[in-house]
């Protein structure tokens, strides 16, 4: 049976990338993203017999004193009881607005005036942080969808032919993303895969998660929209790096991971997508709790046409084509299903759109109902419904920077201040190299 090609570089391209000696392959694991994932998966690996090294990417001094304040721990609840684990590196970010590609890595002592006994520490064992540019073989990024291409960024630099990357978000349509703006030109690209996560998790304090319920991983590599006639089980493409990191996860006990096929993942993404296109920008526009989109007659009559749609872009997509049941799958009453069931399960949370567009801070709206729209655009169906409601989070969201910027007056010397303005919304989707050419 045919399956999609994984985004790993062709031998071609790999050729034009100049040849330097090879470094060692260190095992180190590096994760962008200090949410409940990036913080689950980071506790998880070191829960391991024989743990591999593991580095936490800050991207600012504040994450860092967030983790001493921690005591350089992370801890998980389970059933009431925390387990603690320790022994992770930090590297920082000091660059503005994580433009920078400076990383320091933070010495055992640093910030520290005693050991963990009482004793003093001697001056002259407190070592500063050091710049690093070592490259990197393995990176999870676990950070919101918006964030991702900004944090890959400033790690440009670090990142090699032979790394692989696992995104683990909500949203879509990162990796496209990422390719077209860092690696478009270059001739090759790192090896991607993709992951879905079912646990659920709520976060207690910075680097403290509940565990709620344990669910699962899959992870595959990521796909193209290229189709390849090498049979899974003969694929031998697979460099050592994503190797490495899916026996990792597979080979982890609190992860419950599985390596999965790049088609299976995929729908597992998008049903997930989908839904998350719904509850999110519909509780952020109404400023709402999810269970209350249930008492609302309008809310359920913007849910079926946006799922109308989704549904027609999911089951048009080049790379599902010849999917046993996938009509059946991602039909709109079946997706209406799982909205309502999810609704109901989370009744009394609040979605994280609806804490972005409150603290004014940009949405994943872009890799939610942007995505479908951009999908949809390529496949040939106009999405007007998950357009409108991609825009109305951009709108509510400015509409609310506006009304907190024009409470802080600037001096400018005059008897009368100035108020703060800007375009906001256009700043942010500048920073992630997305252009709206919806017509």
């Amino acid at each position: 049976m045919a399956r999609y090609q994984s985004t790993s570089p062709s031998e071609e391209s790999r050729k034009k990338t100049p040849t330097k000696s090879k470094p060692k392959f260190s095992g180190r694991v590096h994760i962008l993203g200090s949410g409940n994932m990036g913080v689950f998966i980071a506790h998880a690996l070191r829960t391991r017999d024989s743990p591999p090294p593991v580095s936490l990417l800050l991207h600012n001094w504040g994450m860092y004193e967030a983790f001493m304040q921690r005591k350089k721990r992370i801890a998980i609840t389970y059933d009431g009881l925390d387990d603690i684990q320790k022994g992770f590196d930090i590297e920082v970010n000091t660059g503005p607005n994580n433009k920078s590609g400076k990383w320091y890595q933070m010495p055992p002592l640093y910030g520290q005036k005693y050991y963990e006994d009482g004793t003093k520490i001697a001056e002259e064992d407190m070592a500063e942080p050091e710049l690093t540019r070592e490259p990197i073989d393995c990176l999870i990024v676990t950070c919101k969808s918006q964030f991702a291409f900004i944090g890959l960024r400033a790690l440009f630099h670090r990142i090699t032919p032979d790394t692989t990357i696992l995104f683990l978000q909500n949203g879509l349509g990162v990796v496209e993303r990422v390719n077209e703006l860092l690696y478009n030109d270059r001739g090759w690209h790192p090896h991607y895969m993709q992951a879905v996560l079912s646990h659920r998790m709520d976060k207690k304090d910075a680097y403290a998660v509940k565990f709620l319920q344990t669910g699962a991983i899959s992870l595959a590599p990521a796909a193209t929209q290229a189709i390849s006639k090498i049979p899974a089980e003969e694929d031998t493409n697979w460099p050592p790096t994503m190797k490495y990191l899916t026996r990792l996860f597979t080979l982890t006990p609190p992860l419950v991971a599985t390596a999965s096929t790049t088609t299976d993942v995929l729908q597992s993404q998008l049903e997930k997508l989908a839904v998350r296109c719904v509850i999110d920008p519909l509780t952020a526009i109404n400023d709402c709790k999810n269970g209350e989109l249930l008492h609302s007659y309008s809310s359920t009559r913007i849910m079926r046409l946006l799922l109308f749609e989704i549904s027609s872009v999911i089951t048009a997509l080049p790379e599902l084509q010849g999917v046993p049941g996938i009509d059946d799958r991602f039909s709109a009453n079946r997706l209406l299903r799982l909205v309502t069931q999810t609704l109901h399960r989370n009744s009394g949370n609040t979605s994280p759109m609806v804490h972005d567009v409150r603290l004014r801070k940009s949405t994943e709206v872009e890799f939610f109902n942007g995505y479908i729209v951009r999908r949809g655009q390529e496949v040939g169906i106009t999405c007007t419904m998950n357009y409108m409601i991609k825009h109305l989070v951009h709108s509510k969201k400015t509409i609310n920077r506006r009304a907190e910027d024009a409470q802080i007056p600037i001096d400018t010397g005059d008897d009368e201040g100035i108020y703060l303005t800007g375009k906001h919304e256009e700043v942010e989707n500048d920073e992630l190299g997305i252009e709206d050419e919806y017509v």
